[in-house]
């Protein structure tokens, strides 16, 4: 998609690997057909993949991601939810999504997420959506965070600071 990813500090967590992730993006992002082999690796991560799609120019593509529907949450149909709430149009079937970006995409009006079922991913892509798209957004259940990363808006906070 032409963004730069440098991971750092990579280590081992409870079998899981964990790491830094520096992320730098181009000015013209570019759309994706993801591999369906990079699914699993990917699942939990595929949200915020939907909001780095919905800047690229052009349609981005996502295919076999009914699992998402079996988290949490039906992710994958919140995925599409949210960036339609954004302005972005999506094209979504059981299993799969087309999300036509829109790199201009500024937000100016509000936006609630309400009733997700208290899914942490969705509490904290909204999050991200909000600071990176602007808007008004007022999104429930911030206690969902509590189990799975009760430091994150804490984080997020500092991030803001540095970076503004």
């Amino acid at each position: 998609m032409g963004i730069k990813v440098d991971i750092k500090r990579l280590k081992n967590y409870k079998g899981e690997k964990v790491a830094d992730i520096l992320i730098k993006s181009q000015k013209n992002i570019i759309p994706i057909k993801c591999p369906k082999n990079l699914n699993s690796y990917a699942i939990d991560e595929f949200l915020l993949i939907f909001l780095v799609a919905a800047k690229a120019r052009g349609v981005s593509h996502f295919k076999d991601l009914a699992e998402l529907n079996q988290k949490e949450s039906p992710r994958l149909i919140w995925g599409s939810r949210i960036l339609n709430k954004m302005g972005i149009k999506t094209s979504l079937t059981k299993d799969s999504i087309k999300i036509f970006g829109n790199p201009n995409l500024k937000i100016n009006k509000e936006i609630v997420i309400e009733n997700f079922l208290k899914d942490h991913r969705v509490f904290m892509a909204s999050v991200i959506a909000a600071l990176t798209f602007g808007g008004n957004w007022k999104i429930h259940d911030k206690d969902s965070i509590n189990t799975s990363f009760p430091s994150f808006l804490k984080i997020i906070k500092k991030l803001d600071k540095s970076v503004g």
